[in-house]
């Protein structure tokens, strides 16, 4: 099937989609919000590799100054790195090459859900609830490539509405384990906002609507 001259409303709705939320992204990053020092300051993945490459031990690695601001300035440039991914989701180029920007996309975007999950140091849940930022350019590559809305597309997108439910449920529920990646305590922010936006006095009564609500999530 050859993609149409033109793109469908559908597809105009998913490029502005995606393209706001990368611009959300750079706007986070530019403002110094990228969890990559979850990362390069994890001394039990790291060391080894700062070591062989820098030559530094693990206790100069984290108090160098001059490394920290290095580590701003990427960040800063990943901002830009957002907004070309931005600008490219609402240019309605069809070719291969082009196309394959949004699967970067996807996979820099992968690379941030995996960041915060380190930086969070609690259960999956942390992870799959970033699947529907994750899969927006790549349903926008699926659409694109086939012209219109397919099985593919379909595919991705229920899978990452699925994830990011369930991912939000988890902790909505408040299911705390031992085990690290089953681990899903509630966050103090969701009792505190549930409280204020629905007027309530009493902590209690906002947790069990939680209970409530992540219930509602893993049904969805």
């Amino acid at each position: 099937m050859s993609p149409p001259t033109k793109p469908s409303k559908l597809e105009w709705v998913l490029r502005f989609a995606t393209a706001v939320m990368l611009l959300g992204h750079a706007w986070v990053c530019w403002n110094g919000e990228f969890p990559i020092r979850a990362l390069l300051w994890d001394e039990e993945k790291m060391s080894g590799l700062v070591q062989s490459l820098f030559g530094m031990d693990w206790s100069a690695w984290v108090s160098s100054l001059e490394i920290d601001d290095r580590i701003t300035a990427s960040i800063h440039a990943q901002g830009w790195v957002f907004l070309g991914f931005a600008v490219a989701a609402v240019v309605p180029l069809r070719r291969g090459g082009f196309r394959s920007l949004y699967l970067l996309a996807s996979l820099n975007l992968a690379l941030l859900a995996w960041l915060k999950y380190l930086d969070a140091g609690v259960g999956i849940g942390q992870l799959i609830e970033h699947a529907g930022q994750v899969a927006l350019p790549l349903v926008l590559w699926a659409v694109v490539r086939r012209g219109g809305w397919g099985k593919a597309a379909t595919a991705i997108a229920l899978a990452s509405i699925s994830c990011t439910f369930i991912g939000h449920g988890l902790f909505a529920i408040n299911l705390p384990s031992d085990t690290a990646w089953l681990n899903h305590p509630r966050p103090g922010a969701f009792t505190e906002m549930t409280m204020l936006c629905l007027g309530l006095d009493s902590e209690a009564a906002a947790n069990r609507l939680l209970v409530v609500a992540g219930v509602a999530d893993l049904v969805v």
